[in-house]
């Protein structure tokens, strides 16, 4: 046992005898505030003074909860049950996710990301990015516009087909009558006569056209703008909407794609992007929102094949969460029955989360068929049917799997499983993040021991050569060495380096795992080989 770990137990044994004092060793002394110390709890402060002294010519850097010689702590329990609110303080505290337009009273459903969350958002979307498209040589990259045109969403029946019954109710307009039958102040009064009802109305003809020659400026600019619509071949509909989804910029390319790149079925084209739903009732945190953002594949493949495609990319994907840091209990998959599909798909298969909540559709597997292809044809009059290169088929429309998913979404179930709770021997508690280290915002803090120039400066060019290869990591000389472990450990930092005085002489430093708190004495040479080759040599 280190004479830390005997200073920490000396003390607390100090703490009750103190409280454990009879009232006669507690006699105040004259003219002082000060008690008298029992006997037992003298000789036990003594004790704990002369081992905080030996403490603190040591070089172990021992956490506050450390039961070990190696400083990792026993973990008694380990809580994944983490509520949401508890979730959200955590997100907000360390910047991963703040309410948005908070100044100004927030907006429901609407959350900005922190910077460690922009950072966590953009290494899952990198690994997505690898997983479906650059280790694959059947995927085609794309980046498509949030504004089509109009007759888009009216070809494939985001315009018709979709929507939720509502009921609305107003009041105080010309029109309305109330439901007994009677008359709004707004309507005309039966005891008036018509005389003086149609001079009413010449006046107000005459004054809806006086207003009709005097446009303001703000009117004269959108008049522009419509008109500006009308040549840019929006048509006199005027009305331009956000996208609900990023598939059919990527369907809407089929043809191009086909022709630029010379692909052959079966491929994919990939998108990520933006998209807007009208939510009657945004909320749950990240889980549902007017603006969000995906991650779409439309894998454009046989009619006869697009069952098995299915069945793949609903596998792949599962793989995929898992690799990602998602746990087999967390996840399960929703088969939709025939009242449940779409007017589009012909099989969906939903793989679900549990959340905080309660479980949630997290990533959507359909075969869509051969709808938008078909679709868009016959709106255009274009042909966007496949043509095999050997002619060995006629031409026909492909069938597309499309296996979906929302970035924010995934950053929830990610942050979800990761967070943890621990209770250790001591009754003290900690919050970890167990974030994949591919996964986390830094990979690496460097912490130095205490806040003095020769290891800060030391820590600062161990900090800069990472940073000049592109590793993401902190450097934190704020607190205690205890205080800034647990400040990691909340943002999922996998590994913490500790520059201390030691390593001014052995040139070595500590290393501390996040998840088992062991720690390891290496050289700085060994710990930079062991990173990223464009690392090159420890500078001496």
């Amino acid at each position: 046992v280190t004479p830390a770990h005997k200073y920490q137990l000396a003390l607390s044994m100090f703490r009750l005898a103190w409280c454990r004092a009879v009232p006669a060793d507690r006699v105040l002394s004259a003219g002082t505030s000060t008690p008298r110390l029992s006997p037992l709890a003298h000789s036990l402060y003594l004790r704990s003074v002369s081992l905080h002294q030996a403490s603190s010519h040591s070089s172990t850097h021992s956490e506050s909860d450390s039961s070990s010689p190696t400083g990792a702590a026993t973990v008694v329990t380990s809580s994944s049950s983490v509520d949401q609110e508890q979730l959200e303080s955590l997100c907000k505290r360390r910047g991963f996710v703040f309410p948005g337009s908070e100044i100004y009273g927030g907006l429901a459903g609407s959350k900005d990301y922190g910077p460690l969350g922009v950072r966590l958002k953009r290494n899952l979307q990198n690994l997505w990015w690898r997983s479906f498209v650059y280790s694959r040589v059947d995927v085609e990259p794309i980046e498509t516009r949030i504004i089509c045109h109009p007759e888009v969403w009216r070809t494939t029946g985001h315009l018709g087909e979709f929507g939720h019954e509502m009921f609305e109710t107003k009041f105080g307009t010309p029109s309305l009558q109330t439901a007994t039958g009677q008359q709004t102040p707004s309507s005309p009064d039966p005891d008036r006569n018509d005389a003086e009802s149609s001079e009413n109305n010449n006046n107000n003809n005459n004054d809806n056209k006086n207003k009709e020659k005097k446009l303001s400026k703000t009117e004269r600019q959108e008049l522009q703008r419509q008109r500006a619509l009308e040549e840019q071949g929006f048509g006199k509909v005027l009305t331009a909407y956000l996208r609900p989804e990023t598939a059919q910029g990527s369907i809407m390319s089929f043809k191009q794609v086909v022709a630029s790149m010379r692909r052959q079925l079966p491929f994919g084209i990939a998108a990520v992007g933006p998209s807007f739903r009208n939510e009657i009732s945004p909320g749950n945190f990240l889980f549902r929102s007017r603006e969000f953002e995906q991650m779409e594949m439309q894998f454009f493949c046989p009619p006869d094949s697009s069952k098995d495609w299915h069945h793949h990319w609903v596998e792949f994907c599962v793989n995929w969460l898992k690799m990602v840091g998602l746990k087999d209990e967390s996840i399960r998959l929703h088969q939709h029955g025939p009242e449940e599909l779409a007017h589009y798909s012909l099989a969906t298969t939903d793989i679900e989360f549990a959340y905080p909540f309660g479980w949630g559709e997290l990533w959507g597997i359909s075969n869509r068929s051969d709808f938008d292809l078909r679709s868009h044809d016959t709106r255009t009059q274009k042909d966007l049917r496949y043509r095999d290169p050997l002619k060995l088929v006629p031409p026909f429309y492909p069938h597309i799997v499309e296996p979906a998913i929302g970035t924010d979404r995934l950053v929830y179930a990610v942050l979800t499983d990761a967070l943890r709770e621990e209770t250790f021997e001591n009754g003290t508690t900690r919050l970890v993040l167990r974030l994949q280290p591919h996964v986390a915002p830094y990979r690496f803090a460097i912490l130095p021991l205490l806040k003095k120039a020769p290891l800060v400066e030391k820590a600062e060019r161990i900090f800069t050569h990472l940073r000049q290869a592109c590793i993401p990591c902190d450097m934190d000389v704020s607190g205690s060495i205890g205080r800034r472990y647990r400040r990691q450990d909340e943002i999922g930092t996998p590994h913490c380096i500790t520059v201390d005085f030691d390593t001014l002489e052995d040139d070595a430093v500590t290393i501390r795992c996040r998840d088992s708190m062991q720690q390891e004495r290496v050289s700085i040479e060994e710990f930079i080989a062991r990173q990223q080759p464009q690392l090159g040599a420890w500078p001496q």
